[in-house]
């Protein structure tokens, strides 16, 4: 009984990645995911609600059928805001798309990203997260990105940051 269950388990796993490398499962380079927008929406007492406006780069020549993101933001090394979207979209093989998501902060975080400001006319932030995949059950890429936001410019009251290029 153990030599068979043994030999099941081999036959499963020579099976499985027979199928990775023979093209059912292609090899995907993670998207390229750039901060295009930061908007506030709201704020609280306890909350601030933003709506980031993400750059969605695809660097695969095969397009990615997107079914939803999450993420999480950080600025000047502290944690700002995290959100998800489970908006799908097509992002074309060598194309990109720009994707809205709504996310979420405390006022304490705000606070403590406010107070390191006096005198700085940058801040700096990163994005990590996974974008979601409509192949199979539960695939999902994961993303990092950095950049530079310029506390300079802007226009309308509730455009906050954009970035610098």
């Amino acid at each position: 009984m153990r030599s068979t269950l043994k030999l099941a388990l081999v036959l499963l796993t020579i099976t499985l990645s027979g199928c990775a490398g023979n093209g059912l499962v292609p090899d995907i380079d993670p998207p390229r995911v750039s901060l295009a927008n930061l908007e506030l929406l709201e704020g609280g007492t306890l909350e601030q609600r933003f709506r980031i406006t993400l750059r969605v780069r695809n660097p695969n020549q095969i397009p990615l059928p997107i079914t939803g993101f999450s993420f999480d933001m950080n600025v000047n090394g502290r944690s700002f805001a995290d959100g998800v979207n489970n908006d799908s979209t097509l992002i074309p093989g060598l194309g990109e798309r720009t994707v809205v998501v709504d996310a979420s902060t405390s006022v304490l975080q705000v606070a403590q990203i406010i107070m390191g400001l006096p005198g700085r006319d940058t801040l700096s932030y990163g994005l990590d997260g996974q974008v979601f995949l409509q192949r199979g059950i539960g695939f999902s890429v994961p993303f990092s990105e950095s950049g530079e936001l310029s506390l300079q410019g802007g226009t309308g009251a509730s455009r906050l940051y954009r970035p610098t290029s």
